[in-house]
């Protein structure tokens, strides 16, 4: 039922705007749509101000997001629906299905794919150095759409290519020291950088971040802990550390922040924060729990 009435909103949608794309002319920036924060993010990067970016996801939970009516005209409207991927987007088959024409940017494509029980883990942003690929897909598209600033987009790209080849730098360097140490997530979403740097995560919460933990969920994490030595809880920046805080008081322990960057306020635009200073909290944060 509920699918019904999203795509007979998604029709009327497609009426009132007259199926039309904003069809790029000289001298108009490219309309593009992000369907959440990282993507934005590096969508802004290569695009600078040749681009107008719409995040869709600004509040609330990525994981369970869902198009409104709004957000359905934005995308019918767009010259280009960018997303991450690998099934994170839950919506976007019924965005196909009734926009065949629209233009989509699927960022994992091309990226070695986790399977986690059985899934595909769709968190491939939270490793750094897939977003390296992700900003030669974007640079790559945009020149396709807009062929006359490809000189622009390159040189845009090769700037903020070296921006996250630092920050992976930076990872090298500091996660080489604690390979196979854990630590306490708020959620199972960090396996691409476990990967990456032979590290463990004990999710708090599942892959998705659905179901706030059970009392022996709570008491395996804080076993865990004990055996493991750790004393240190992370709860998603932004989001409340109550949870984090009840299994810390356990063990005398502390809470920190960590982000997934699935939600951004417009708070933390406004200073300046973003992707690359988001990884070097989390970097700062993580060698913290681990000395």
């Amino acid at each position: 039922m509920k699918k019904k009435v999203y795509m007979i909103l998604l029709a009327l949608v497609l009426v009132i705007t007259g199926c039309t794309s904003s069809n790029n002319k000289d001298n108009e920036k490219i309309n593009v749509v992000a369907s959440f924060f990282p993507v934005y993010d590096l969508i802004k990067r290569v695009g600078g101000d040749k681009v107008e970016v719409n995040n869709l996801t600004q509040t609330g939970d990525a994981h369970s997001f869902e198009p409104g009516i709004k957000d359905m005209e934005n995308i019918s409207k767009s010259d280009l629906l960018a997303i991450n991927g690998a099934g994170f987007e839950g919506w976007i088959d019924q965005i196909k299905s009734s926009q065949p024409d629209l233009k989509i940017l699927d960022l994992s494509e091309g990226i070695d794919l986790i399977e986690v029980d059985g899934h595909t883990d769709p968190h491939t942003w939270l490793s750094v150095k897939n977003p390296q690929l992700m900003l030669e897909k974007i640079k790559d598209k945009l020149i396709e759409i807009d062929k006359k600033n490809e000189a622009y987009y390159n040189e845009n790209y090769e700037k903020a290519l070296e921006e996250f080849k630092t920050v992976e730098k930076k990872y090298d360097e500091e996660l080489s020291k604690y390979k196979g140490r854990a630590f306490i997530a708020p959620h199972a979403a960090f396996n691409y950088l476990l990967q990456e740097y032979d590290l463990e995560q004990v999710g708090i919460e599942g892959i998705n971040s659905v179901n706030e933990p059970n009392a022996a969920r709570m008491k395996e994490i804080v076993d865990i802990m004990k055996s493991k030595n750790i004393n240190i809880v992370f709860y998603e920046y932004g989001q409340s550390d109550k949870i984090a805080q009840t299994i810390a008081e356990e063990v005398n322990g502390k809470v920190l922040p960590i982000s997934t960057l699935e939600v951004i306020t417009q708070k933390d635009v406004d200073n300046g924060m973003d992707y690359i200073k988001l990884l070097e909290m989390n970097l700062e944060n993580l060698v913290t729990s681990f000395e």
